[in-house]
């Protein structure tokens, strides 16, 4: 088994290493390209609230999930409206209580984005989900 922790851009990396897979997980600043999502324009980041996580287990499906949290001031009709026309047809809608998840599937792909009303400002929570095929 080996442990790896270390600084990278302004977050850290800790990757571990066991006979029977290996675990990836790195915080710090992550981009509309990392998320395969974009990022509401002027929307602020949340501090420590971004990472990436791989999990590898050899003979079975890999999985990488990044996740980022954002909030703005603008209403969330109009984040959610940005939101709808970005992810285009097929998008799933869930509503309770204040919070609306938009989901998209994409084959092994799934896309979701988490608009929760707070006073005076919408939270965002965007994830991107990608399965591996084994090898």
């Amino acid at each position: 088994v080996s442990l790896d922790i270390r600084e990278v851009g302004g977050g850290k990396s800790v990757d571990i290493e066991t006979p029977v897979g290996s675990l990836q997980v790195q915080t710090g600043e992550i981009t509309e390209q990392q998320l395969g999502l974009p990022i509401y324009p002027g929307a602020q980041r949340r501090k420590s609230d971004s990472a990436t996580v791989s999990l590898e287990v050899p003979s079975e499906k890999s999985v990488r999930v990044v996740a980022a949290e954002f909030e703005t001031a603008d209403p969330i009709e109009q984040v959610s409206a940005f939101y709808r026309e970005r992810l285009g047809p097929g998008v799933l809608e869930r509503r309770s209580r204040g919070r609306l998840e938009l989901v998209l599937h994409q084959g092994e792909n799934r896309k979701t984005v988490l608009l929760r009303r707070k006073p005076g400002r919408t939270e965002i929570a965007l994830a991107s989900i990608s399965e591996g095929g084994a090898d």
